[in-house]
């Protein structure tokens, strides 16, 4: 049985250089042996909304990593790192928050309590989200247009 749990959860590496208007905002992508993706977005959050242009030095950007079914539907969300205002914008690390993702397809992914005094950082986090979404239908699909 250990075996084919190992099994379901192989994952292989997609080939990003493939999609070069990805490599902007997405940080990794897996497929799962089972056809689910794992993929690791970014999203911009306190003090930087309103372009993809990240702050290196700071590091004011989120990154999430979305497992994600062929059809769209979020397996798990997690928060991989953060650099938001301690004590507001931080608590997107926090499971109670990412965890609102889970089941979420593109539809509905945006029904989620935001973060109490930390717009910028909800609006980013659900930024990241939707880049997973636009992956899988990229994969999927096999083109970026």
């Amino acid at each position: 049985e250990a075996v084919a749990i190992i099994s379901a959860t192989t994952m292989e590496d997609i080939d990003l250089s493939a999609y070069p208007d990805l490599a902007k905002t997405v940080v990794s992508a897996k497929i799962t042996a089972s056809g689910n993706f794992v993929v690791e977005t970014k999203g911009a959050g306190y003090g930087i909304k309103g372009g993809n242009e990240y702050h290196p030095a700071s590091g004011e950007y989120i990154v999430i990593r979305a497992s994600v079914t062929a059809d769209g539907r979020i397996i798990d969300c997690l928060t991989e790192f953060e650099e938001e205002t301690d004590g507001f914008g931080s608590a997107c690390a926090s499971e109670s928050f990412y965890g609102q993702f889970v089941g979420k397809t593109e539809e509905n992914y945006d029904e989620i309590d935001a973060i109490s005094g930390a717009t910028l950082t909800t609006d980013g986090y659900k930024e990241a989200i939707s880049r997973s979404f636009d992956c899988v239908k990229i994969f999927e699909g096999g083109s970026e247009n």
